[in-house]
């Protein structure tokens, strides 16, 4: 899984919003989250310049942003190691389709039909009935 350890460090988060402010570019390599957190940041600026915005609402704001990133940063986190688990989980799943002990063992079967919901295809006949 990659690394993301660091992306919410406030040290992060606030060069990201000093890019923002300053009419930067997106940086290139941001994960969606940060890639997020820029566009709002960026949005949030140039709203304020527009409205001339209240800085107590501009604070509040800048709050709320970095606490929704926060949760799209873990989210992201989250299905990259479900994604991650899957694919182990398949990788392990055609090591045992290919070695027939383990395929017939009865636990090892069943695990499978507890991960993936239900029997492999080749668990049964050309009538649908169990092998």
């Amino acid at each position: 899984m990659p690394d993301l350890s660091g992306l919410a460090s406030a040290e992060q988060i606030e060069q990201l919003e000093d890019l923002a402010f300053n009419g930067a570019e997106m940086p290139k390599g941001l994960h969606f989250p940060e890639q997020l957190l820029f566009l709002r940041f960026r949005f949030l600026y140039a709203y304020a310049r527009q409205i001339q915005m209240d800085p107590a609402q501009g604070r509040r704001e800048k709050e709320e942003i970095v606490t929704e990133y926060l949760g799209h940063l873990t989210n992201h986190i989250l299905y990259l190691g479900c994604n991650e688990l899957w694919k182990n989980a398949e990788a392990a799943a055609n090591a045992i389709r290919k070695d027939p002990e383990l395929y017939n063992n009865d636990k090892v079967r069943a695990l499978m039909i507890a991960i993936y919901g239900k029997a492999d295809r080749k668990d049964f006949d050309e009538h649908g009935q169990n092998l």
